[in-house]
């Protein structure tokens, strides 16, 4: 499993106005997030993301980032 998980965010808590075209890439701990599918993908900054990061807190609700990678690319990067 990889120490880190890589992706493109283009929002945070669903702000329209988190980054600007080029995204964020931020890394994670892959033992720390859950990653969601959404089923529609949402326009952020002229960008659809597709997948939503939610890291683990003991703070609730869990922080909720939208990134540009599918799940499945996401998960599948954090095999290697």
């Amino acid at each position: 499993m990889a120490n880190i998980i890589t992706a493109s965010i283009y929002s945070y808590q669903a702000n329209p106005n988190f980054t600007d075209q080029y995204g964020i890439t931020m890394a994670f701990s892959p033992s720390k997030v859950i990653i969601r599918q959404l089923s529609t993908p949402i326009l952020f900054q002229g960008v659809y993301c597709q997948s939503t990061i939610e890291v683990v807190s003991s703070a609730a609700p869990f922080p909720v980032y939208f990134a540009a990678e599918s799940a499945a690319d996401l998960i599948n990067n954090s095999n290697y």
